[in-house]
Order: structure tokens, then sequence, then C-alpha cells
């Protein structure tokens, strides 16, 4: 079995253009933990906190 997490939060997305746009999400470590670990939060394999922005063109 692998090391396994989940993390939930909120995105958003802004279209700056017919052909652009910009992402950006934030989520926290609601649960995961490391194969053969007892349940509950692992923040040695994990982080707390992920941060995603994203800027995107199509062409």
């Amino acid at each position: 079995m692998s090391d396994q997490a989940l993390f939930i939060g909120p995105t958003a997305y802004l279209q700056l253009s017919d052909r652009s746009r910009l992402t950006a999400s934030w989520s926290t470590h609601a649960w995961g933990r490391a194969s053969g670990m007892p349940a509950g939060l692992d923040f040695r394999e994990f982080e707390r906190h992920q941060a995603r922005l994203v800027f995107g063109v199509n062409f």
C-alpha cells in the first residue's frame, strides 16, 4: 500500500481574456498517513498546506 493524503480547499478561476486565464488554489491537509503507520495526520511525509498559482494561454 502506498502513502495517501487528502487535501481540501478552495479554487479561484479568473478568465483574463478569450485566450488567457489565471487559477489559484489553496488546500490544507485533512487526512493522510504513511503506509504501515496508524491513522491520523502525518506531517513528516505530507505538507500542512499547499498553494498553486497557474497562468494559462490558449494558442
